[in-house]
């Protein structure tokens, strides 16, 4: 299937890619769903009009993209062993296995991604000797500029569903990154419209620290060779 464009904003393509969708011989509800980037992974119960029929619950890979000044989407499910693999580990839980090659190279992504000790086998019990981490970071927000600040603060009080706020938090001090949520969240960044400065920040505490999290707060620490603000 190619590439069908039909909506003017990204969140409305996601609002109308995980309502219920009612055909003349399905329902097809989505369960669960989840955003990487511009991947949306969603797990998807197709159940036939025909009671005597079953239905069929799959993991879905839907492409997102912009383009002239509208948002298109690519569908796939796992039956194509989409070329993609940050689908949630709990989504493998949901479903039943179309294809063992491509779960197990989900599996293989998440535990390059956060590696752990011990084995992870599916259909058995998930065995882990110590418990996933994720690393945080604060530092103060005197490092950002002012126009920085700006930004971060209209975006961490958007309310709308699937917007950049889901991401980027309001602490009441400060803001909270959650840097896991994106595969290039300094890429995002630049979108936004965040300095060079801030950036660099950011992709250098990101490469020291193995961040997951960071907190650019009032109260957090100046760090040594990065570059203040006085706002």
């Amino acid at each position: 299937m190619g590439w069908l464009f039909s909506h003017f904003s990204r969140r409305e393509l996601i609002a109308a890619l995980i309502q219920t969708d009612d055909t003349e011989h399905y329902q097809h509800v989505t369960l669960a769903h989840a955003l990487r980037g511009n991947v949306l992974w969603s797990v998807v119960q197709s159940t036939q009009k025909d009671p005597s029929k079953a239905s069929r619950t799959a993991i879905h890979c839907t492409l997102m993209k912009g383009s002239g000044g509208s948002w298109g989407y690519k569908a796939m499910d796992e039956s194509v062993q989409p070329c993609y693999y940050s689908c949630p580990k709990i989504y493998l839980t949901m479903a039943p296995v179309i294809s063992p090659e491509w779960r197990e190279k989900v599996l293989a992504h998440h535990q390059r991604r956060y590696p752990q000790p011990g084995a992870i086998k599916e259909g058995g019990p998930m065995i882990a000797t110590i418990p996933l981490l994720r690393f945080g970071l604060q530092c103060s927000s005197a490092h950002i500029s002012e126009s920085d600040n700006a930004v971060l603060y209209r975006i961490s009080h958007c309310q709308d569903k699937f917007s950049d706020g889901e991401w980027i938090s309001f602490s009441g001090t400060g803001y909270l990154l959650r840097l896991d949520a994106w595969i290039h969240p300094v890429l995002q960044l630049k979108r936004l419209g965040l300095s060079k400065t801030c950036r660099h920040l950011v992709t250098t505490l990101m490469k020291r620290h193995q961040l997951s999290y960071l907190h650019i707060d009032a109260l957090g620490e100046v760090l040594p060779d990065f570059i203040t603000f006085d706002w």
